[in-house]
């Protein structure tokens, strides 16, 4: 009976989350596979960039990633530390956009017919991948600042938002600076992927106390 419960819970979360996602992009489900195998292309696009991009320059740029990747409990711990209050200031940033008329997405329309662990699956890929592409790669080579405007581009061209791409553009920057402060890319891939389960799972709740 729980397991039927469940299953209706998700099926109407699925329903009521549907109705904030485009028109053109209405009926798109994303399924945790789905995610693994686009974020690993993502790996192996990073992984390009920074293989043409050292045969240009004659730089080792994957020996900075492979450093970058070296997990310490120092870097764990920080990223822990600074996981949910980013997760805090980036939800205000979306009251801010919806009480100035921004149009804004809701994080989970997308996913609202995964469970919990299929969110799990989707926010720690979206962590590792996105972040060896942005930070570990295109910041390595283009800087902060290209890295950033590109990781808003690409939500932007999720939704088609300019107030979620300049929202995307700052948390980008903001995770390229915790990778140059702390030189471990498990900052960045910590916050991010605690951010984005949290945004799957409790924003809706958060967003309810918020004046209206």
């Amino acid at each position: 009976m729980s397991s039927t419960n469940e299953t209706d819970n998700v099926t109407a979360e699925a329903a009521e989350m549907q109705a904030d996602v485009p028109a053109g992009l209405k009926g798109i489900k994303i399924t945790p596979g789905k995610v693994v195998l686009f974020k690993t292309i993502e790996i192996g696009l990073g992984a390009l960039i920074m293989t043409v991009a050292g045969w240009i320059t004659g730089k080792s740029y994957f020996a900075l990633l492979f450093a970058g990747l070296v997990p310490t409990t120092h870097a764990i711990l920080i990223g822990l530390a600074l996981a949910v209050p980013f997760f805090v200031i980036f939800e205000l940033a979306w009251w801010i956009r919806k009480k100035l008329g921004v149009p804004t997405l809701n994080s989970e329309a997308f996913i609202a017919q995964t469970g919990v662990g299929g969110k799990a699956v989707h926010s720690l890929a979206a962590g590792i991948g996105e972040e060896i592409l942005f930070r570990g790669a295109i910041q390595a080579v283009g800087g902060i600042w290209v890295s950033s405007a590109l990781f808003g581009l690409m939500h932007w061209c999720g939704n088609k938002s300019w107030g979620y791409m300049i929202s995307t553009f700052i948390m980008g920057f903001t995770l390229g600076m915790m990778y140059v402060v702390t030189g471990s890319l498990w900052v960045p891939i910590i916050v991010h992927a605690i951010n984005n389960f949290l945004s799957f799972t409790v924003a809706d709740r958060l967003r309810a106390l918020l004046p209206q």
